[in-house]
């Protein structure tokens, strides 16, 4: 998911799923290669990444969450 937003210096976020680091690091170049250096600078991406199999979990990894916010028109 990549959706424009404000907060912390950023203009936007990436949400995205990877099996591993190695993933992780193959779709950083993917965006260097695919995406024009004046929509998305690569070299100022901030990574956040979590671990899925973290036994404490104070919300269950959901965007059930998040689909009960979208307006009718968005749901599919």
């Amino acid at each position: 998911m990549l959706k424009r937003g404000l907060g912390l210096g950023y203009d936007a976020v990436i949400i995205t799923y990877h099996r591993d680091y190695a993933s992780h690091h193959r779709f950083l170049i993917w965006l260097r290669q695919t995406f024009p250096k004046d929509l998305i600078d690569v070299e100022r991406l901030a990574s956040f990444l979590i671990d899925l199999d973290d036994s404490v979990a104070h919300l269950p990894f959901t965007l059930s969450l998040l689909a009960d916010e979208l307006p009718q028109t968005h749901q599919t």
